[in-house]
């Protein structure tokens, strides 16, 4: 698996970096936290903000500069 940083792309969804792929509602992603990989769900939380959702649980907004693993 490759690690990349993510950002906000014009469409306002996560984007990978030297990528075209992006992250929206319901899709799956493993992002570093704390210096720990997480594995949870991408969620809109109606407010124009995206997080992670860990067991029902909104454990993170996603930010400019965070780290995801992708295939």
């Amino acid at each position: 698996m490759k690690e990349r940083k993510i950002y906000k792309n014009a469409q306002g969804r996560f984007q990978v970096e030297e990528d075209c792929s992006y992250f929206t509602s319901g899709d799956s992603i493993i992002l570093k936290i704390n210096d720990e990989w997480v594995n949870g769900i991408v969620e809109h939380d109606g407010a124009g903000e995206y997080g992670l959702m860990v067991n029902g649980e909104m454990v993170t907004q996603l930010c400019n500069g965070m780290t995801v693993r992708i295939d």
